[in-house]
């Protein structure tokens, strides 16, 4: 109707007479220039025939000012820097150049505390504070390993068979070996571990999944089969890890012995024993093959003696006259020698071994001191101790509390002590 919708700039275009302040209650399209605004929202100022109709409608019709069906959520730009993130309804296509946050909570919390992330752009301030909220998981509250804390799900969820993993908050036992000739050829040592004794085995449904360290103690005499020599010094550890055993359809399979094979010419030697040498080892196993179960604590330190084989074919050949080959190293319960450590519990300062026969008869003594986690805490020979029935340990540092396992060593036995520091 040729009515100016403008009057900031104090002249109109094609000749309109300049438009009035607005009166109270009323606005023009260019009212935050007037003197006087208008009270009220969009929807109640006359703006009149003109540009009214097409605001109304405009505002109307915005999807942005609807509540969500569903829910809302966030989205990220695909390149830091090119833009803000935004705010919309789930079930809405996602905007071009944009994916969905993985941690809709973790980026929630990012645009309350940095409203810049969403009014100007989610740059790499915005997503260094999304990254430090992360706490990975299993979110869905339907799987088996579901976990109520994490906040971003990082594909550990298990569905079928659900596992209870409160087994593996205690290290596998009755650890044992075997050199029992496979198809009638000895090529291997037979390490074996259990859940619980005796000799109770890991089942189908604990769907254990097991690793297994070892590391050379002494070398043996190839003929005699005797310890000789000083022994080994932070040797190198082999580890065999992520053991597991499945059925066709790749369901879980009870396991509790793996075969550490002997070293042969032209084989991948990197996880197998050299031939005369005296090894000891460990293993541990966690709940699920998923890799992201819970661990049990290293088991407790055992040996096995590797004999003089062949290291040309990987393959053990008696002498003439003599059966398959046995490891017969006897630990301490095998033999008529007792030993004991007191006072038990101490403060970690300083304790004492007594025996009545062990101190007396060997040669050369080593112990040990192994945390619950398998880590060694302390060592020292014992070559030099006194003759007698007792030998006083002086710690140089304090030991923190906690439970160790005091290991004690001579040429052919080994003697573990439980020690409880508080």
């Amino acid at each position: 109707d040729g009515t100016a919708i403008d009057g900031c700039s104090g002249a109109t275009e094609g000749g309109c007479p300049l438009p009035p302040n607005p009166a109270p209650g009323e606005a023009t399209i260019m009212s935050y220039c007037q003197d006087e605004l208008a009270d009220g929202f969009v929807a109640d100022a006359p703006f009149g025939p003109q540009p009214g109709a097409v605001i109304r409608a405009s505002v109307a019709a915005a999807s942005c000012l609807e509540d969500c069906a569903t829910e809302e959520v966030i989205y990220l730009p695909d390149v830091l820097g090119s833009g803000p993130a935004l705010l919309q309804c789930d079930d809405e296509p996602a905007p071009a150049g944009y994916t969905l946050a993985a941690s809709q909570f973790c980026a929630l919390g990012v645009l309350d505390s940095d409203p810049a992330c969403s009014d100007i752009s989610w740059d790499g301030i915005c997503q260094s504070s999304y990254e430090a909220c992360w706490e990975p998981g299993c979110m869905d509250p339907t799987a088996c390993n579901y976990d109520p804390e994490s906040n971003i799900d990082d594909g550990s969820c298990e569905y079928p068979g659900c596992v209870d993993c409160a087994l593996y908050d205690f290290a596998p036992v009755d650890l044992t070996k075997s050199f029992d000739p496979v198809d009638g050829i000895q090529d291997r040592v037979q390490v074996k571990w259990f859940k619980d004794v005796p000799q109770v085995r890991y089942s189908d449904e604990d769907a254990a999944m097991c690793d297994i360290k070892f590391w050379p103690k002494r070398d043996l005499d190839p003929v005699t089969g005797d310890p000789i020599g000083p022994a080994y010094v932070a040797p190198d550890t082999t580890f065999i890890n992520d053991r597991t055993k499945t059925y066709g359809d790749g369901s879980p399979r009870q396991i509790f012995k793996w075969p550490i094979k002997f070293r042969a010419d032209g084989a991948n030697n990197s996880k197998r024993a050299d031939p005369n040498i005296r090894y000891e080892w460990q293993v541990r196993c966690e709940c699920g093959h998923s890799g992201t179960g819970p661990e049990s604590p290293w088991s407790e330190i055992k040996i096995f003696n590797v004999p003089d084989f062949d290291p040309t074919t990987g393959i053990y050949t008696p002498p003439p006259g003599q059966g398959p080959y046995t490891d017969d190293f006897k630990s301490s319960l095998e033999v008529d020698i007792q030993l004991s450590l007191y006072p038990n519990p101490n403060d970690g300062r300083q304790f004492i071994l007594e025996s009545e026969r062990l101190f007396e008869n060997a040669e050369r003594l080593t112990m040990e001191i192994i945390d619950i986690t398998g880590k060694l805490i302390h060592s020292e020979s014992l070559a030099s101790a006194q003759k007698g029935t007792q030998v006083r340990i002086e710690m140089g540092e304090d030991l923190e509390n906690g439970l160790y396992l005091v290991h004690v060593y001579t040429d052919d036995q080994r003697f573990m002590l439980k020690m409880l520091v508080e």
